[in-house]
């Protein structure tokens, strides 16, 4: 009829899409079939609920505990922890040089400036006293700690040394001679050890890449090359070189030298080694003038060196530089 109004003609209803069954044996968390809704749903999400579902499933399932990697037993190994700790600058370096360069000049000369009963007067003393400074006597073991730490070798080779002095003045060569030869040792110390550890170890550093200006990090390398010119250059002393007939009787030179290096290098410790040192001139001395017997001399050169070296061990231990350091047992067995 005119003016009715027409009836809005009812849209078709599309037909109910049929959804899928999930997948047999595919759960959700709460154990019900079909964890994912929505997975038949087209687009960018299907990336997305696969993975939602792909981590409910690996949650539902019982996987095999993660096993932890096992740890490697360990065992303890004493070890030095490093060679001593030297502050070094290059004005130390080339007083260092000077003074090994220029003794070994005056040795070889004989210049002297006067002599101590039958031993020349050290004119380069003044000198490795002057590196001494430079470097710190705290660092050359002239402190409470370090003293302590070798307290033991410090009194005994103490009284060792004043009764060899002793016996010494009143039955060879008089006090002047006793406390030249004493001096000797302590002139020898500071140029022979010190300023060759020095010169070698920082050059042998510097051309392995490592740090030169503390001999701390010179590493195994430097420190081995560093002690074995110790060994060397205190060989070829004129008064050594005199005693030595062939290449056999060269190595106790060499390696009293380099013992001594490693005590010094180890520890940083100058007065036990010089101590040593001073007693095995007395006593090398007697056995040349016939007071003593070679066998005497050896015997004490041994002991002598032997107490060294564990009151080196022992005041390393007390300063904290030697010690146990845990390893895997595998690297201790292929050691």
């Amino acid at each position: 009829m005119p003016g009715a109004r027409r009836a809005r003609p009812e849209l078709a209803e599309p037909p109910l899409e049929r959804r899928p069954e999930p997948p047999p044996g595919f759960l959700n968390e709460s154990g019900r079939a079909g964890a994912c809704e929505s997975w038949f749903i087209p687009g960018p999400m299907v990336a997305i609920t696969l993975n939602v579902g792909a981590a409910a499933f690996a949650r539902s399932v019982d996987l095999p505990a993660r096993s932890e990697p096992a740890h490697e037993p360990t065992v303890t190994e004493w070890r030095w922890r490093g060679w001593t700790h030297w502050p070094l600058t290059p004005a130390i370096v080339l007083v260092a040089g000077f003074a090994v360069t220029a003794d070994f000049v005056v040795s070889w000369s004989g210049f002297v400036l006067g002599h101590l009963g039958r031993v020349p007067v050290a004119v380069i003393l003044s000198v490795g006293i002057v590196l001494a400074f430079m470097v710190g006597l705290r660092h050359l073991g002239l402190d409470r700690a370090n003293l302590l730490a070798w307290r033991e070798f410090l009194v005994v080779a103490a009284a060792a040394l004043l009764f060899g002095s002793w016996q010494y003045s009143t039955r060879i060569g008089g006090f002047p001679e006793a406390m030249g030869l004493v001096i000797a040792a302590l002139n020898e110390e500071l140029i022979y050890r010190l300023a060759v550890l020095i010169v070698v170890g920082a050059l042998a550093a510097k051309v392995a890449g490592r740090n030169w200006r503390d001999a701390a990090d010179w590493g195994v390398g430097p420190g081995v090359a560093a002690i074995g010119a110790s060994g060397v250059v205190f060989m070829l002393l004129p008064g050594h070189l005199a005693q030595v007939s062939d290449s056999l009787h060269a190595l106790p030179f060499v390696g009293l030298g380099a013992v001594l290096g490693y005590v010094v290098l180890r520890t940083g410790a100058l007065l036990p080694a010089a101590i040593a040192h001073a007693v095995l001139n007395l006593a090398t001395i007697a056995a040349l003038s016939g007071e003593i017997s070679q066998g005497l001399r050896m015997s004490l050169a041994a002991a002598a060196l032997v107490a060294l070296v564990v009151g080196t061990h022992v005041a390393g231990r007390r300063l904290g530089r030697f010690g146990p350091v845990p390893v895997a047992a595998s690297r201790a067995g292929d050691a």
